[in-house]
């Protein structure tokens, strides 16, 4: 990822991929969770290139930059296992952070449905 000035603001380009399907299957995509509040997109995209080819890193902070998470999407999901397997529970800019494979919303309601025993 590339940081360049446009019109005033820092702009970062990144590697484009038109299959559609690497992106919406969620295959290789983490959820990073307890980021510092120094740790910003390029941060987060520095941590992880040695694992593997990164196409996509987000940060994101809740209001007053609490709460605050990434995620990563790896070109494939050994990459994403690794840095779960290496790095999960680590410290990260001196704060433990929590990684783990990214689940959809509708997953994670999924999981939480009571199941009916007959």
């Amino acid at each position: 990822m590339e940081i360049l000035m446009f019109m005033g603001l820092p702009t970062s380009i990144m590697r484009a991929d038109r299959n559609p399907v690497l992106r919406t299957t969620g295959i290789g995509n983490i959820i990073i969770q307890g980021l510092a509040k120094d740790i910003n997109r390029l941060a987060l995209h520095d941590t992880f290139p040695h694992y593997s080819t990164i196409f996509s890193c987000w940060v994101v902070a809740g209001e007053n930059g609490s709460r605050r998470y990434g995620f990563v999407h790896f070109d494939s999901n050994e990459a994403a296992e690794s840095v779960i397997q290496e790095l999960n529970g680590m410290m990260l800019n001196d704060e433990p952070v929590s990684i783990s494979h990214f689940r959809s919303f509708q997953e994670r309601q999924a999981d939480m449905e009571p199941t009916l025993i007959a």
